[in-house]
């Protein structure tokens, strides 16, 4: 069996291949999201990946005084994408969260659940063996 990511990353073994995806637009009518997400995980498990990378992209209006070119249109939430559209995906998965906007609460919330989610993660890996 082929390590897992976190195994070679914790090995610092060289040449890990990580790929980054950003989820479709929340405004992505149901079908076109189905058909989005097939096209995605068939993509993806054909190359030589050892994860994957799922962005959080938000409006950060508050930060660049030149108005952006086109309007911003917010995606689907990175978590959900990673763990729900993109469960056959057969390799770990990096959701880039962005927490600039979380009070200590909610940040400190996220955390723990997100913990409570990869241990059990790691948890059925270990079983598994």
């Amino acid at each position: 069996m082929n390590p897992s990511l976190a195994e070679k990353l914790s090995w610092r073994t060289p040449g890990v291949c990580l790929y980054g995806v950003v989820p479709p637009k929340q405004s992505t009518p149901p079908d076109q999201l189905e058909i989005i997400v097939e096209h995605q995980l068939a993509r993806l498990k054909s190359l030589p990946i050892d994860g994957v990378i799922v962005y959080d992209i938000q409006d950060e209006a508050e930060r660049v005084a030149i108005p952006r070119p086109f309007p911003f249109l917010p995606t689907l939430d990175p978590e959900i994408y990673a763990y729900e559209h993109l469960v056959a995906l057969p390799i770990s998965k990096i959701v880039y969260r962005r927490v600039s906007g979380d009070t200590f609460e909610t940040f400190t919330h996220w955390l723990q659940t997100t913990k409570s989610f990869i241990c059990c993660q790691l948890q059925r890996y270990q079983t598994s063996l």
